[in-house]
């Protein structure tokens, strides 16, 4: 047991050392008097960043990490310390079942030493949670500090421009139990940027900053969402037992859906989708969800199949919010559930030709084994399913799209396998369908 701790005690030095020669510092010593800025933790202070959360240096899902300077505390230590609220936003998973991200708030304790230039943090986090020197302005570049329960390296010292003005810029590395990260200090902003875990690249850059009543650059809390929802109605019927609604959000700032209301929930389940990831659910999920800036969010309804016995109507309301707790105005989708097909109790929907979506397929006939190409025109942006049927009405193959732009598309189906004779091509949109008819032949 001896023989492994002191094992131990020689890695963390052998690799801080490696990360020093992977990032050559430079000679330049800032000026004492501007040190203390590198940590402006004032009450009232704040700062907001935007990055990737990395695996193995990959970026796997974009996160807000913003911080506060809420208060202060007196310690049972007896030292007095600025107390930092922190809240992540991450697109990490499900916080709990019926969610699609995670939300958490936690408080760090820091406190500066202005008289030994050295900075002291308890991180909730941390076990257990005592006091850990996070860092010292009096360090120069190629210094390592001891520090319970790892060890830190000054790397580098430079001066850098930002928000519009030149400031001195510290990147420091530090060890946990041989988890490596990085970050660094500005001069008159505080953290400028820190990784997530990994030493190579931040993960993490400020976007925005509020320092002594001085906002710097843009601070993701003041930026507006812009949220939407496609299709604008649902349909369920025996044929259309799903639908999935995607929320866009178009807008700068993070939209916060607390929550979906239905009056008749029981009568459904869905399934939320972020990027391909889904969670499958046998409920009515009611949120919270999150939609990043320029990003988006699929839901699928499914209608369990005995409340098809009936019709009725329903409406999807989805109250959200920004990060600052603005509400955002109601969207209200609303919802027909029909037990006869749709094509039969909507007559407009009987109207529409294959010249409406400008449907077509080639080569007709097809012969085998080949590829048919599928073309189709879309007026608006919409909901799409494309279905194969045999002459004996089974379906084939299948292909759906949750959400696909106004536009031209085309879609490939190989035959290599099927047998000859009479197929269709049926396309269903949000309320309208068309059907062509080809052939396959030797």
């Amino acid at each position: 047991m001896k023989r492994q701790k002191q094992a131990g005690q020689w890695i963390a030095p052998v690799i801080l050392i490696l990360l020093m020669w992977s990032f050559p510092g430079t000679a330049s010593l800032q000026p004492a008097d501007s040190l203390l800025a590198h940590y402006p933790v004032r009450m009232g202070n704040a700062w907001d960043y935007y990055g990737d959360v990395p695996f193995l240096g990959v970026p796997t899902y974009p996160a807000w990490h913003l911080y506060s300077a809420v208060g202060d505390s007196l310690h049972a230590n007896g030292h007095r310390y600025t107390v930092i609220e922190l809240i992540q936003y991450e697109m990490a998973g499900q916080s709990r079942p019926g969610a699609l991200g995670t939300i958490r708030r936690r408080t760090i304790l820091q406190r500066v030493d202005s008289t030994r230039l050295t900075i002291y943090r308890i991180d909730p986090w941390v076990r257990p949670m005592n006091e850990v020197l996070y860092d010292s302005l009096l360090a120069q570049a190629g210094d390592t500090l001891w520090s319970s329960p790892g060890a830190l390296l000054l790397i580098d010292v430079r001066q850098r421009e930002l928000f519009g003005t030149t400031r001195w810029v510290r990147k420091l590395a530090t060890t946990q139990s041989l988890v490596f990260s990085s970050f660094e200090t500005a001069e008159g902003l505080g953290m400028w940027s820190y990784s997530g875990g990994e030493p190579v690249g931040p993960a993490f850059v400020l976007q925005g900053a509020v320092i002594d009543g001085d906002t710097l650059g843009l601070p993701l809390r003041y930026r507006r969402p812009q949220l939407l929802a496609l299709p604008g109605r649902l349909l369920f019927s025996k044929e259309q037992t799903e639908q999935t609604v995607v929320f866009q959000n178009t807008g700068q700032g993070l939209a916060i859906i607390d929550s979906l209301a239905m009056q008749y929930e029981e009568r459904f389940y869905s399934q939320p989708y972020y990027h391909g990831l889904g969670y499958a659910h046998t409920f009515f999920t009611r949120g919270p969800y999150l939609v990043f800036p320029q990003d988006s969010i699929h839901l699928k309804l499914f209608i369990r199949e005995p409340m098809l016995a009936s019709g009725f109507s329903d409406t999807v309301q989805v109250f959200s919010r920004d990060v600052r707790g603005r509400r955002l105005p109601v969207i209200r989708i609303p919802v027909r559930v029909d037990p006869v097909s749709g094509m039969k109790r909507h007559p407009a929907a009987e109207r529409v030709t294959p010249a409406d979506y400008a449907l077509r397929v080639f080569p007709n006939p097809a012969r085998l084994p080949s590829r048919v190409f599928v073309t189709f025109r879309l007026a608006r942006p919409e909901a799409v399913r494309l279905s194969v049927l045999d002459i004996l009405g089974r379906t084939v193959m299948e292909k759906s799209w949750p959400w696909l732009p106004a536009g031209s598309h085309r879609f490939v189906i190989p035959i290599g396998e099927w047998g000859t004779g009479a197929y269709f091509i049926r396309m269903r949109g949000a309320r309208r369908e068309a059907v062509v008819k080809w052939r396959v032949v030797r």
